[in-house]
Order: C-alpha cells, then structure tokens, then sequence
C-alpha cells in the first residue's frame, strides 16, 4: 500500500513538473511577442452604391436622415452636398462599402395611427454587417499565423468602414440634418 502511495505521488509531482516547464516555456514566448498595432482586413470587393430618393412625401419642414448599423456607429463618415444638377424633393445617396460584409437598406419611417399613415420625417439608411467572428477568423487566420510566427501579435478586424455622400437640390438640402 505504501508502495503505491509513493508510486502515485511520484507521478503527481512529475506531472507538477512538467506543467511548470511547460508554463515557463509558454510565458517565456508570450513575453517575446511584439505589439503592432492594429491589423484592418478588407477583402477588396469593395463596391459604390448609388441610390435615388423621393422625399416629396415627407411632409415635415426638416428631413432626418439616420445613418446606423449594427456594428460600430463610428464606422460610418457621411457628408452633405448641394447639387443643382438633382430634382427638387429627390436625393442622391452615394454608398461605399465591403459587398462581402454589408448589406444597405433604406426605407422612410411611417407611423401608422387608426389606419392614418403619418410620416415621422425620418429617411433611415440601415447598414447590415453581417460577419461572424468564426467568417472573420477564417479570413484573417493566415495573417495571424504568418505574425505569430514572426513573433508579432496584432489587433485585427476586418474593415466594416461606410462612405456616404447624399446629394440634394439647394432647397432639399436646407431641410436634410444628421
């Protein structure tokens, strides 16, 4: 019995050992490892989307126009220009994004009261991501491990940015805010 207790403790102690190597090791190349900075993927099918409005049937003296998505409101860069060369009462909505990881939709918020539609005055331009972290992952795992093996480690992301430009008539464009 004695025997085996020795036996068993041996064995328990040698596990201990090896697990504290094999800490050590692993703290030792952590430690070795180099921050930087930030990696942002993007897969290159980047596309401009280009889109057509009415908002004569926004009755309201300002149109508000909501840019969101469902990822970083930050990623999105939006910017107003007056346009002669646009119908009065239409806008010109020019989008830049990744066709592989955003999905736009536009649609005019209404109210429906008792059968009476209201129109709230608001045009919402919704960006969809629609990426997994196991998509990003697989996307970004070459990079990661050409960096570990060069002793790097980075950030990464993949690049979910939005370029928007709406272009109105002068008269439209008094009445567009942010």
């Amino acid at each position: 019995m004695r025997k085996k207790s020795l036996t068993l403790l041996s064995l328990i102690l040698a596990g201990l050992l090896l697990c504290g190597i094999g800490a050590g090791i692993m703290l030792n190349e952590i430690s070795s490892l180099e921050y930087e900075g930030e990696y942002v993927y993007n897969s290159g099918n980047n596309i401009t989307n280009e889109k057509i409005l009415s908002v004569k049937e926004i009755p309201q003296e300002k149109i508000k126009i909501e840019l969101s998505s469902n990822g970083n409101p930050d990623s999105i860069t939006k910017k107003l220009v007056v346009d002669d060369t646009i119908e009065e009462g239409y806008i010109k909505i020019v989008s830049k994004f990744d066709e592989n990881y955003i999905q736009p939709s536009y649609y005019v918020e209404k109210m429906d009261l008792d059968g009476e539609i209201l129109h709230t005055g608001n045009l919402i331009i919704f960006f969809h991501e629609y990426i997994s972290s196991f998509d990003e992952f697989f996307n970004l795992k070459d990079v990661i491990l050409d960096d570990l093996k060069n002793k790097k480690l980075r950030s990464y992301r993949c690049d979910l940015s939005v370029d928007v430009v709406i272009s109105a008539a002068p008269q439209t464009a008094e009445r567009i805010k942010f």
